[in-house]
């Protein structure tokens, strides 16, 4: 294992604004902090997965609802927090914001297909704050699109030949505390 750093803090409090601060960019790559529980091994701590705060843009009001956003935070590995400007049950604020755990080694998933009143179909896309360097191409976190040989996994059985699309629309504004409208 390479590159792999042990970060020591003199108070309980400076680690967890360290790892309540995930995810942290040096020259726009991720780094991916774990806290390493005393009774594991380096090789047992998983750096396949970093949480990221994820804003949920393009929903119809009356779909900008808690239960939906449990449905949309399943769709990655682990859905860690839901960050609503609500009135009850419905967020009242232009998105959905959502803190999960994204798997890293795999591409990034750039949005979902939602079903309007009308039957007629729309792609409702995420924008992830604190976003490093991505390729465009396919997705994945570990190169840029200048390097990328992974042109056969991007029109893939898994991806039924469709060409996801990835860019620099993926990158959001910080949103600085829960308390937003």
């Amino acid at each position: 294992m390479q590159n792999i750093f042990l970060f020591t803090f003199s108070h309980e409090r400076d680690k967890d604004r360290v790892l309540d601060g995930i995810p942290w960019l040096i020259n726009n790559a991720l780094i991916v902090l774990k806290q390493w529980l005393p009774n594991l091994k380096l090789a047992e701590v998983d750096f396949s997965s970093s949480p990221f705060w994820v804003q949920v843009h393009g929903l119809p009001i009356n779909q900008m609802t808690t239960q939906n956003a449990r449905l949309i935070g399943n769709l990655f590995k682990n859905l860690l927090d839901i960050d609503m400007a609500s009135n009850d049950d419905v967020s009242i604020g232009s998105c959905i914001r959502l803190r999960v755990e994204v798997d890293i080694t795999k591409p990034m998933l750039e949005g979902f297909t939602n079903k309007r009143p009308d039957g007629s179909l729309e792609r409702v896309r995420f924008r992830f704050e604190r976003l490093p360097d991505l390729c465009y191409m396919c997705g994945l976190l570990d190169h840029q699109i200048q390097t990328c040989s992974n042109i056969s996994r991007v029109t893939s059985v898994e991806n039924q030949g469709k060409r996801q699309e990835y860019g620099p629309w993926m990158r959001a504004e910080i949103f600085s505390s829960k308390s937003r409208s």
